[in-house]
């Protein structure tokens, strides 16, 4: 506990501050933190744009700033080693993790549209790890000449996972459809595959149009997907 303390005297100050009842505010924690500095950008429609520089103390940040649009966020150790969040407004929130890999170790507290991004970042990486696996199988069974056994194995094992993660995004978005978090989900793919298309699942997407709409009129996200659906 006294340790715990003593990490957190420089940031005294701001703690004593306090947010300000209309800032957009962040605090976390991450464990194995070497870094000076943590990045927040903004992933708009048509790039993504560095807004602030965090300072870290000890792995300990807090930070507010004004932000009246909800909008999705990342925070950036590196090109490589982020985690991804939504919010705006007055939201509070919380964030912990292991700094060595933020995407796969992270947790978030605070709003709704955070952790239903969350839990689909989740499912997503798990695909990838499978994923991981399964090429390295393949791998072993082309130099061992066994890839005329495993081949239909392996492919099999990868589809049923693929339709696995798919159905519990749908799930998701389709009891989330008034929700921000529903919109990257849906372009959530692993490796170049996709999980859903803007032709295939026209439906479903127009769904999430309709509802985002009326969730959120005017969101800058809303808009550029009004934008190119009506293209």
């Amino acid at each position: 506990m006294t340790k715990r303390l003593f990490r957190l005297l420089p940031l005294l100050p701001l703690l004593l501050c306090g947010c300000h009842s209309k800032d957009f505010c962040l605090t976390g924690s991450f464990e194995h933190c070497e870094a000076d500095v943590l990045y927040l950008d903004e992933l708009l429609p048509d790039g993504i744009v560095c807004r602030d520089t965090l300072l870290l103390v000890n792995g300990d940040f807090l930070h507010r700033f004004h932000q009246e649009e909800t909008s999705i966020f990342r925070l950036r150790l590196s090109d490589t080693n982020f985690l991804s969040f939504i919010g705006g407004g007055e939201d509070r929130l919380t964030f912990q993790g292991d700094a060595t890999d933020l995407k796969r170790s992270y947790r978030v507290s605070g709003n709704t549209s955070s952790q239903l991004l969350w839990e689909a970042n989740r499912r997503v990486d798990a695909m990838y790890r499978l994923t991981d696996s399964l090429s390295r199988i393949f791998k072993r069974a082309q130099q061992s000449d066994s890839l005329s056994q495993l081949g239909p194995a392996l492919d099999s094992c990868y589809q049923t996972h693929f339709l696995s993660c798919r159905a519990f995004l749908e799930e998701l978005i389709e009891n989330n459809l008034d929700d921000l978090a529903v919109l990257p989900v849906f372009y959530q793919r692993v490796g170049t595959r996709a999980f859903f298309s803007e032709s295939a699942d026209a439906d479903l997407l127009r769904r999430i149009q309709s509802h985002l709409n009326r969730a959120y009129p005017g969101n800058t996200h809303i808009l550029s997907l009004n934008e190119r659906l009506e293209k």
